[in-house]
């Protein structure tokens, strides 16, 4: 996996579709399952030049929000 650090330390850290696959151990076909399905499963994802980036604080607060919702399943 890459550095996680952005240059400057205000600035957020985007991941790519294979780093968050290794990040969150599913497939990349899964990333790609998620984002297709957006709006059922809130991945927060930005578009950048055709590319899929998805920002680290914001993936996290959703693997948190995930996390509470099987909880109360």
């Amino acid at each position: 996996m890459s550095k996680l650090t952005s240059a400057r330390p205000d600035s957020p850290v985007f991941l790519t579709l294979k780093e968050l696959a290794e990040l969150l151990r599913v497939k990349p076909r899964t990333i790609y399952d998620w984002v297709a399905n957006e709006r059922k499963t809130g991945i927060p994802v930005e578009r950048a030049g055709g590319s899929l980036r998805f920002r680290l604080d914001k993936i996290l607060q959703w693997t948190e929000g995930r996390g509470q919702k099987c909880e109360s399943a």
